[in-house]
């Protein structure tokens, strides 16, 4: 896989392989990617635009427990998706990027 800075265009990515040295991915902008699980991401930051959500969004979407500090979903902190497709992922984050997708899934479903 070939990144153009920190920008990954036109790309069918296996999430988890983003991940192999790494917990979490800062700064990254995915264009017209397909992202496939298995896997729970941790968005905070960054944005959503004209994305595709594959599944029932009650389980897909995980409200996050009263914690400091979760372990284990791959975390994408302040990065842009722009017409990008998930398949096979949950997501997990802050309450207002939650609630964005939740907007985002309802549109398109």
């Amino acid at each position: 896989m070939a990144y153009e800075g920190k920008t990954i265009i036109d790309e069918v990515i296996r999430v988890a392989d983003l991940f192999t040295v790494t917990d979490e991915l800062r700064g990254f902008s995915l264009v017209n990617c397909v992202l496939v699980g298995p896997g729970i991401l941790y968005l905070n930051g960054g944005s959503l635009h004209g994305c595709a959500f594959e599944g029932p969004l009650a389980g897909m979407v995980w409200d996050l427990p009263e914690t400091d500090r979760i372990l284990g979903p791959m975390a994408f902190l302040d990065c842009n998706f722009e017409g990008c497709r998930f398949q096979r992922l949950g997501f997990t984050g802050p309450p207002e990027i939650l609630q964005q997708m939740r907007q985002i899934h309802q549109v398109s479903s």
